[in-house]
């Protein structure tokens, strides 16, 4: 599947939006709030709801070859640094 832009022209079309908060400001305003997002987002991921594609996997050593695919803005998922056991 092709990454949808998201940008706020695509957005705004829509109807919809992004927003965010500061997860620091809440765990030193409401630790209880907090927490239980933290628990109910994990619930979710673990619930196989959320998928999170791995589009690479670098050994420790090339952290380096890692960091370049990221700065090169080029990847569209999530990049796992195995570490040798």
């Amino acid at each position: 599947m092709a990454p949808t832009p998201g940008g706020p022209g695509e957005l705004y079309a829509q109807g919809r939006s992004v927003g965010s908060f500061s997860s620091l400001a809440l765990a030193q305003s409401a630790p209880g709030a907090l927490r239980f997002l933290t628990e109910r987002a994990l619930r979710t991921v673990r619930g196989g709801a959320v998928v999170l594609p791995v589009i690479g996997e670098f050994p420790l050593p090339d952290a380096a070859g890692a960091h370049q695919l990221m700065g090169g803005r080029t990847s569209t998922g999530k990049l796992l640094l195995r570490v040798a056991e």
